[in-house]
């Protein structure tokens, strides 16, 4: 199925409104990268490949390569593996649907902005493929939406936000953002 190979990614008109609300109502910006986020998203088809170079049937036991569902040509995947043209859009889906589970609400403008009320509060969710961005006033809130995101996916917990889309991102004593691109100019 190559049909469904595109994997959206945040808009950067998206994520400088994003850094001006978070300015404007003083909301904190914590960044969270997805391990192995390609190999997480379950397949919404049946998917075969080659055997990778180097691997026989015949060096597998027969039980070891029933449970591979391995013959003499090829594999069938359960999963996204890096390389699948749709494993960025199967994690996507994955994401997407465990999220909007959750509460979450995809903005019509850009599908990888995610936003849940909570009351007068609000989380507001940024992804960049498999680098989040988690908007929010309580610190609950932020534990709250990590912990929602950790029982599907494991992630490194990068802090505060420093860098995304190429921007490096501070903060300023007022809680304002101040974006700069020193790195890239550098080079």
């Amino acid at each position: 199925n190559y049909f469904e190979t595109y994997t959206p990614t945040l808009a950067l008109s998206s994520f400088r409104i994003l850094l001006a609300i978070s300015s404007a109502k003083r909301l904190n910006i914590h960044s969270i990268d997805v391990n192995t986020a390609f190999l997480t998203g379950p397949l919404d088809c049946v998917v075969y490949m080659d055997l990778p170079p180097g691997l026989d049937a015949s060096m597998l036991s027969d039980e070891d390569a029933q449970a591979l569902q391995l013959d003499s040509a090829c594999l069938l995947l359960r999963k996204g593996v890096y390389g699948l043209v749709q494993a960025g859009n199967m994690y996507w889906n994955h994401f997407k649907r465990h999220m909007v589970a959750h509460g979450f609400k995809c903005i019509y403008s850009d599908p990888c902005v995610l936003i849940k009320k909570l009351g007068d509060r609000i989380i507001i969710i940024a992804c960049y493929v498999d680098d989040i961005n988690i908007l929010y006033k309580n610190p609950s809130d932020l534990q709250w939406c990590m912990k929602t995101i950790g029982k599907l996916f494991k992630f490194k917990n990068l802090g505060d936000i420093s860098l995304c889309l190429g921007l490096q991102i501070g903060r300023l004593p007022n809680g304002c953002y101040h974006v700069s691109q020193t790195t890239y100019i550098e080079r």
